[in-house]
């Protein structure tokens, strides 16, 4: 038999053990499952020659997981005598804790992009109020970046009560652990979600604030020089400037703030992964290391 359907072969046994394993419980089996996935598709394409040592080891990991504190009736050996495994022993008890504890950190870091919330639980969707609302300072920058007419000379009609079905989308379950809140998109004020990075749209976008500033600064001070700063025409600028810097300002802390808290959120990850690699290095285990390592790198986590 080739390595291929061998690992295949263990695959399927060890899908198998997973409930056992985890009392039978289907969040905990589907998230040894997806542990268990992640390692073998490693094995699979550069994994070690021989994986047939580690699907025993995790094999037996899985059964003294499913053996512990549930006494069985062993056979009877060749003296009469059955033999009954121990189900309070040191092992079983350290098995099970380990798969637990597998299970709840692949539950609550390692799918974010798993369904698990109940199908009554919606979220996301076309709200209810179809009115137009003004635009914010990053639109109104852009706006003026491209077409050279600032947005405020533009004259919107606004229709009151106009609601169009066709143009309603239906919320979406909510991806992720139970508990977990997802970040959502928030098209009226798109300056929450800017990133003050090099290159990409949204640099480009925070070039055009940028302009934007030093455009309304220029003609705040012509228009002090020319009619002084009580004309409406000055203080309505002023009025502007002061909201285009504080949008700015408000991104910058923003990613300073974002930065600061992946920082910090990447420590316990990389830790994990570490021991996760060790322990699957020293003792031959698929316990999800591999997984472990796409989450340190931010890859996309299948569900």
């Amino acid at each position: 038999m080739s390595a291929r359907p061998a690992v295949r072969q263990a695959y399927r046994h060890l899908l198998r053990a997973a409930s056992a394993a985890t009392r039978y419980s289907r969040p905990a089996a589907r998230s040894v499952r997806q542990l268990l996935r992640a390692d073998v598709e490693a094995t699979v394409r550069h994994g070690p020659s021989d994986p047939q040592c580690a699907a025993e080891h995790t094999m037996t990991l899985l059964l003294l997981s499913a053996l512990h504190n549930r006494p069985v009736h062993g056979p009877a050996g060749p003296s009469g005598e059955s033999w009954v495994p121990s189900s309070v022993s040191d092992a079983s008890s350290l098995a099970h804790k380990l798969v637990h504890n597998l299970a709840s950190l692949s539950y609550h870091h390692l799918s974010p992009n798993t369904q698990m919330q109940p199908k009554a639980r919606r979220a996301g969707g076309t709200t209810k109020s179809t009115a137009l609302q003004r635009p914010s300072a990053v639109a109104r920058a852009l706006a003026e970046d491209e077409d050279g007419t600032p947005p405020e000379s533009q004259v919107q009609v606004e229709r009151p009560g106009l609601k169009l079905s066709v143009l309603r989308v239906a919320p979406k379950p909510v991806r992720g652990p139970v508990g977990h809140r997802p970040e959502y998109w928030d098209g009226q004020h798109p300056e929450k979600h800017l990133r003050a990075a090099e290159g990409g749209e949204e640099q480009r976008e925070l070039d055009a604030v940028e302009r934007r500033i030093k455009h309304l600064g220029e003609a705040l001070t012509a228009s002090n020089e020319e009619h002084g700063r009580d004309h409406p025409e000055s203080t309505a600028l002023h009025s502007q400037l002061i909201e285009m810097r504080g949008t700015l300002k408000a991104i910058r802390r923003a990613q300073d703030r974002r930065l600061a808290e992946e920082r910090l959120a990447q420590r316990p990850i990389a830790a994990m992964e570490q021991v996760a690699s060790a322990l699957a290095d020293q003792e031959a285990l698929w316990i999800g290391a591999a997984r472990w390592q796409q989450r340190r790198r931010g890859e996309w986590l299948p569900p």
